[in-house]
């Protein structure tokens, strides 16, 4: 009866861990595909220079609070990390607001689709690791509970 009660809680610690992974690759590429709208949306809004770049972070309507902290400090001029993007990510929309914010009408159009491309080639990438880690993690950490479960009973 106890080895059943075990082998049932390492079953749903190692599904929860399972879960906890895919769930990271999830939030990751939901923030990336914030972003690459984020680049659409500052697009849009440029076209007739209305608005600066302090606006236009305030205005947009994340679905992201990781995006929406990270682009507020930098238009702050403050440093964030974020647990789901890699320094190279956060770097790239760093990068992005700070040639945003120093280009003229001329320039600004391929600041911005410099950017969209990087977010395209970024996406891509998330969506590969969502299911090539994620998924496959995931499966994998719970094909280990079951075999767990044979080996303890």
């Amino acid at each position: 009866m106890i080895k059943i009660v075990l082998a049932i809680v390492i079953v749903v610690l190692l599904g929860y861990l399972g879960y906890g992974i895919e769930r990271y690759y999830k939030t990751r590429l939901k923030i990336l595909r914030d972003y690459k709208n984020f680049i659409a949306y500052v697009g849009r809004e440029t076209e007739f220079f209305k608005s600066n770049i302090e606006e236009l972070a305030q205005k947009f309507e994340y679905q992201t609070k990781q995006l929406n902290e990270i682009i507020s400090s930098t238009v702050k001029g403050e440093n964030l990390d974020s647990i789901f993007l890699t320094k190279e990510l956060i770097s790239r929309i760093v990068n992005f607001i700070t040639e945003l914010s120093n280009s003229d009408y001329h320039s600004k159009n391929a600041v911005i689709k410099n950017a969209e491309e990087l977010a395209t080639q970024s996406v891509y990438d998330a969506e590969k690791d969502k299911t090539q880690k994620g998924e496959l993690g995931r499966k994998l950490i719970i094909l280990l509970g079951i075999g767990l479960i044979v080996l303890i009973i």
